[in-house]
């Protein structure tokens, strides 16, 4: 994974666009004990290092996990809520440059 997101990072400073990454977790089972909460801070880790910037939306959204950010029990789509909840995060941690 750490190649390809070089490799994209390189593909789009080549061709002068800007790359940033949103790491978004699978909200049917956020919880403090997410288990791709080491697999979400690899990527973020990564991510810094080589100079891409990223945000990890599970610490953001764990602390709405009693809210039910899921569509329906059927359905672990993120809702209205959730959604919400990711754009203020990316506008704030990943997009404030841009304003």
């Amino acid at each position: 994974m750490s190649r390809r997101l070089n490799k994209v990072r390189d593909l789009c400073r080549l061709h002068n666009c800007e790359f940033r990454v949103v790491v978004f977790p699978f909200l049917h089972n956020l919880a403090d004990d997410y288990p791709f909460r080491d697999a979400h801070a690899a990527v973020v880790e990564h991510c810094r290092a080589s100079e891409i910037p990223v945000v990890d939306l599970a610490p953001i959204l764990t602390k709405h996990a009693g809210e039910g950010l899921t569509v329906n029990p059927f359905d672990a789509h993120p809702n209205r809520r959730a959604h919400k909840l990711a754009a203020e995060a990316i506008e704030q941690e990943l997009l404030s440059d841009l304003r």
